[in-house]
């Protein structure tokens, strides 16, 4: 019987990306995927150390992984391990590897000795580990860049992956025509891509520029679409694509945090409320149809009723189309909780985040409704859990479902958007 392998990540999509890369040379072995953790005989988790929640979600896999799987080989990597170095092990795994060394992934996970860990900030490049495309799915990711350079406030990414490093224009080239020849969207993703290009020859080849090489290279592409971005990404180059190239989604993630210029300060966000409120209407204008979605932390040291309440019209009058809300988590090593400010109880917290929330909500429904009656384009990608409909996601990222009859999967639909269309 063949051994088998199961593969998981906690956290981003990067980290979901950067598991999935073992699964074909893994497959080319001559081992079979499972899910069930009790019949894998190798196991690989990419763990997640973004908040402390994040952290204590991966202690808890690891031991129950142990327990279920007692005779398997268990390798962890990731940010988790970076953040807490030998704390997988304690806890049953049996081996290790941190964000800088996934390139020895395969050779570990299959019994090798794991080299001595690369420390972070070590100057290195950008790390080659193989191309993914998981033809089970209709959406493949392409990785551009690794790493961060901003050291905002609460945020341990950059002591965890190290300084931003942009993968090279011939291997993005490369591996973009490799996914538009299998799959009809592909999602450009890395830690921070507004950096992308700054660390490559003279800095001038740059996140636009690689976006229209990917386009133009690749005609038969359905979709293109980036996975987040910073304010500072927004530029000229970048507007101009929006309005000239179709195949790039009506879909922005931009990241906000907060709307009080007090509360951006002390996080070490490089922008003011007013810049931001800028380039987020520059993007809106592009499109009738350009969704923003955003993040914002509640909560953060010493945030006044005053700072939240300029967070919540910030948003309304931005008018985003879904806003993803984290409440603060002190987080041992940065500048944050080096500096001893004033914690904010958790109860306001819990209060702020229902009410930023309650405002998702209204602000979704809004958009949706704005929509209603405009020609869309989707592509089904799964069936619903009863089977009578199609789900999909049209290009400014509304989920929506048609009747399974008459359809097949991967059907790329023009439709007029109605209520009966939408899945949320």
């Amino acid at each position: 019987m063949a051994e088998s392998f199961l593969l998981l990540s906690l956290g981003c999509k990067v980290n979901s990306y950067e598991a999935s890369l073992l699964r074909a040379p893994l497959l080319a072995k001559g081992l079979v995927e499972t899910n069930d953790p009790s019949k894998a005989d190798y196991i690989l988790l990419n763990g997640c150390a973004v908040t402390a929640r994040s952290l204590q979600k991966g202690r808890q896999l690891v031991r129950r992984l142990r327990h279920l799987a007692p005779k398997a080989r268990i390798l962890v990597t990731g940010c988790f391990v970076s953040a807490s170095p030998g704390l997988a092990l304690e806890l049953g795994a049996d081996a290790e590897l941190g964000t800088r060394d996934r390139g020895k992934a395969l050779e570990v996970l299959l019994g090798s000795t794991p080299p001595e860990m690369t420390p972070p900030f070590s100057r290195l490049p950008y790390e080659e580990a193989g191309s993914l495309s998981d033809q089970r799915e209709l959406r493949a990711y392409l990785k551009v860049q690794d790493g961060c350079s901003r050291f905002c406030s609460y945020c341990l990414i950059p002591h965890l992956r190290g300084p931003s490093r942009s993968r090279s224009k011939v291997e993005c080239l490369r591996e973009a025509a490799y996914l538009a020849s299998l799959h009809p969207e592909i999602v450009v993703t890395g830690i921070e891509v507004a950096f992308y290009g700054k660390d490559l020859g003279d800095g001038t080849y740059r996140l636009p520029d690689l976006l229209l090489d990917i386009l133009e290279g690749n005609p038969e592409l359905a979709r293109l679409r980036l996975s987040s971005l910073e304010e500072g990404a927004v530029d000229d180059r970048l507007l101009k694509l929006f309005e000239t190239e179709g195949r790039l989604a009506s879909h922005v993630h931009l990241a906000l945090q907060s709307g009080s210029d007090r509360v951006l300060t002390k996080m070490g966000r490089p922008y003011s409320s007013a810049i931001f409120r800028e380039k987020a209407e520059l993007l809106l204008a592009t499109r009738p149809d350009m969704a923003l979605t955003t993040d914002i932390i509640v909560g953060f040291p010493e945030e006044e009723e005053g700072d939240f309440e300029a967070t919540l019209r910030l948003a309304a009058e931005v008018g985003f189309s879904k806003i993803h809300v984290f409440p603060y988590s002190p987080r041992p090593g940065t500048r944050a909780l080096k500096e001893g400010l004033r914690e904010v109880d958790p109860a306001t917290k819990k209060r702020r985040a229902a009410s930023l929330l309650a405002l998702s909500s209204r602000l979704h429904d809004r958009y949706c409704e704005k929509q209603y009656g405009t020609k869309k384009r989707a592509i089904l990608e799964t069936l619903s859990p009863s089977g009578r409909y199609f789900l999909g996601h049209t290009s400014d990222y509304l989920k929506v479902r048609f009747p399974a009859v008459g359809h097949v999967r991967g059907e790329v639909v023009d439709f007029v958007y109605r209520s009966e269309n939408r899945a949320d």
